[in-house]
């Protein structure tokens, strides 16, 4: 037996005994504190040297947080005697690598309530990017899964070299920009976390390489295969998370949202119009997009990028225009229906639904909605007109977009109004507008010609079936001749 004497206490611990294989970074032993209570031990190897320090400097600043769903720290640092740096942690009952090597894969309902937990974890220290998300640094531990081994994490604030960490990741669960020596953020780890979601339901992660260069070209550019789970929202979710592109991909406390809802009310699913086919389209529409997105690898320059965001929104709006229009098709098998890609109608008694793409080349640039600081890629038209005595139509727009760099890249539904003192207006409230820069007024604090009248409103992944259900009781409405103005606006 060993004995070390950190900054808190004198610990102990057995060499015979190690706990897991030998990590980059160091090694990790069974231990015993000095009621014999067990304990791990890390023995850090000394030729980790700056990476080990920034363990150690992570270990300090977490040691005191109250933490539910990550392994506390309870020492750190050097013993003198031995010359040695050392960190202590609660020992885990387990590690979902075993548990999974064990098992084989979960059901659907553990591993939801699995990601859950590591999910939690890493909202807990929000201050800190993991980096190295995978199975063996998730432990059992007082019935709940906590994330441990926070070897090459880093805090938020930081501006650390990739150099520095180039190649200190694990391949299997390594996000795409990790491969292109990119900054990690959160957004990195919502990728692993999606790896480990995939791993938990099919026994493996989604690529199996065998060596780096394969590791690296499917993480960069092949979509994961395609998993047979029977909650589609759950299906869905893995596909937001594994985007090759982190803009695109859901944010920490969304996942955790649609996790709560799977876990709780997933059996209390609306199924009025157009929804009951909707959960399960959801799951293939993330699906599509990822391997639309796998095709068109993240690039490096900005406007590169900003094409690939513009390209992976046009392909999840098509999505949902199709599910919308493979609905009509299955109840109104009188319907007309048109459709290209990137415009189309459905024609039905009265009513007329139509669509088209408003930028079908090029993305938007960035700054084209400059007064109102919206970042709009991408945009779309849809209307419905009802063909009667009481001619009426009406429009929204539809924008892929962010309001600000920390929100990701979502679809928003987003109809106007004339404003009181506009010099015309029209009996046809609300509509759509044509012109980017009324758009851009309209949503801004400068007082013009137009007002936003509904939205903006998500109408993508989990917002979806709203957005269809929405849409089919306009085209059910103006198909009767039951279509009327609305009694006041905005709404």
């Amino acid at each position: 037996m060993k004995v070390i004497k950190l900054q808190e206490f004198e610990w102990t611990y057995d060499e015979s005994q190690p706990l897991g294989s030998p990590g980059g970074f160091g090694s990790v032993y069974l231990g015993f504190d000095s009621d014999g209570q067990e304990v791990a031990i890390k023995r850090l190897h000394q030729t980790a040297k700056e990476l080990a320090h920034r363990e150690l400097e992570i270990a300090d600043k977490l040691m005191g947080r109250e933490l539910k769903h990550v392994l506390p720290f309870l020492d750190a640092g050097l013993d003198t005697e031995s010359d040695g740096y050392f960190l202590v942690m609660l020992k885990g009952e387990n590690d979902l690598q075993r548990e999974l090597e064990s098992s084989g894969k979960f059901s659907e309902d553990k591993a939801v309530l699995i990601l859950k937990d590591i999910t939690c974890g890493l909202l807990e220290v929000s201050d800190l990017v993991h980096r190295d998300l995978k199975p063996a640094n998730i432990l059992y531990h007082e019935g709940k899964w906590k994330i441990a081994d926070f070897g090459i994490a880093r805090f938020v604030e930081e501006a650390t070299s990739s150099q520095t960490l180039k190649r200190c990741l694990s391949p299997q669960y390594a996000a795409p920009e990790q491969w292109q020596d990119l900054h990690a953020t959160h957004l990195t780890d919502v990728y692993a976390l999606g790896c480990i979601g995939f791993a938990l339901l099919t026994g493996s992660p989604p690529f199996s390489g065998p060596g780096n260069s394969d590791y690296k070209k499917q993480h960069l550019n092949q979509a994961p295969p395609k998993v047979d789970i029977h909650i589609d929202q759950l299906r869905s979710l893995l596909s937001m998370m594994l985007r090759k592109n982190p803009d695109v991909r859901p944010e920490l406390e969304r996942i955790n949202t649609i996790l709560k809802s799977i876990s709780e009310t997933q059996s209390d699913i609306p199924r009025g119009l157009g929804f009951k086919a909707l959960t399960k389209a959801g799951a293939s529409d993330a699906e599509r997009l990822s391997r639309e997105e796998a095709e068109e690898a993240k690039a490096k320059s900005d406007w590169e990028n900003r094409f690939n965001i513009y390209k992976g929104g046009f392909a999840i709006l098509r999505d949902i225009l199709q599910e919308l229009v493979d609905y009509v098709r299955e109840v109104a098998p009188t319907a007309v229906i048109n459709f290209d890609g990137q415009s189309g109608s459905i024609s039905l008694g009265l009513g007329v639904l139509e669509w088209s793409f408003t930028n079908v080349h090029m993305p938007i640039p960035k700054d084209e909605f400059s007064e109102s600081h919206w970042d709009v890629v991408a945009g779309a038209i849809i209307t419905i007109h009802q063909r009667s005595a009481n001619d009426l139509k009406f429009g929204s727009n539809l924008w892929y977009m962010r309001r600000s760099d920390k929100e990701p890249f979502r679809w928003n539904e987003v109809s106007y109004m004339s404003t009181p003192f506009a010099d015309q207006r029209g009996k046809d409230e609300p509509f759509e507008l044509f012109s980017f820069e009324q758009a851009d007024l309209a949503a801004s604090s400068i007082f013009g010609a137009n007002q936003i009248a509904f939205g903006p409103k998500l109408m993508d992944d989990e917002d979806k079936h709203d957005f269809i259900e929405r849409w089919l009781k306009h085209l059910a409405d103006a198909s009767e001749g039951r279509m009327q103005r609305p009694r006041s606006l905005p709404y």
